[in-house]
């Protein structure tokens, strides 16, 4: 039942009816249908795509008060620090975003979990204009993520590889709302920002390369227009 009740807020938060979205979440969280942490990440992941950051970031900050360490807490700390990398960084906030992925890898023990973790941390590199370590984290990170479920060989890849997601990493669902036999957003925003990092060290080829990736793996528009857009920029 819990696994439908995801899918089921997975799909509405897809759909952009934010409206709609957050009124099941409200009635999920009354009936407690889900688990806290799980109503907190979709809650700020509706937020989040509604371009409303500093609700997304207040959500998740009053949500930590009251999730215990372990793995759910990890996701929470990761979401929220890429709400303060990618939408409102400051020296204040991206010392807050470094402190919050130190202390999500004390909660996990899994080498996916720690992998997607180390991809934040290299978006933040990103941020602070350390492209080298970016590059590196990133490119691993991803690299690796993806060994156990590789893009499979086809006649056109930058438009119709799939990738099979692994359902299995509790944490890696609060990275972001939806994920099914075809799309990888978390994976696509991870080659957004290899390929920006591959821009600032201008190897546009390598960047060009990314951002196909990235579309192989998402077709959501959420991330698929700004993939398409950078790509039209290289």
């Amino acid at each position: 039942a819990e696994t439908y009740h995801q899918m089921r807020l997975q799909l509405l938060v897809e759909s952009k009816d934010f409206a709609l979205a957050r009124r099941e979440i409200d009635d999920m969280e009354r009936k407690k249908k889900l688990d806290m942490a799980f109503i907190a990440g979709f809650r700020a992941e509706v937020e989040r795509r509604a371009g409303n950051y500093k609700e997304a970031e207040q959500i998740l900050i009053d949500a930590l008060c009251h999730i215990p360490p372990g793995v759910l807490c990890a996701g929470l700390h990761a979401q929220l620090a890429r709400i303060y990398i990618h939408y409102i960084p400051s020296k204040r906030t991206l010392h807050r975003a470094e402190k919050l992925i130190d202390e999500a890898v004390d909660f996990v023990t899994e080498e996916p979990h720690h992998l997607l973790l180390q991809a934040v941390r290299g978006e933040l590199y990103m941020v602070r204009e350390k492209y080298s370590k970016a590059e590196k984290l990133l490119k691993e990170s991803i690299d690796r993520l993806l060994e156990d479920h590789p893009i499979p060989p086809t006649a056109n890849p930058p438009f119709v590889m799939r990738i099979w997601f692994n359902l299995k990493g509790i944490m890696s669902q609060l990275f972001y709302s939806q994920q099914d036999e075809n799309q990888n957003p978390f994976y696509a925003e991870v080659c957004l920002s290899l390929a920006k990092v591959y821009i600032a060290l201008e190897q546009k080829e390598k960047a060009t390369q990314t951002l196909h990736s990235g579309l192989a793996l998402c077709q959501q528009p959420f991330i698929a227009d700004q993939l398409r857009e950078l790509l039209r920029s290289v």
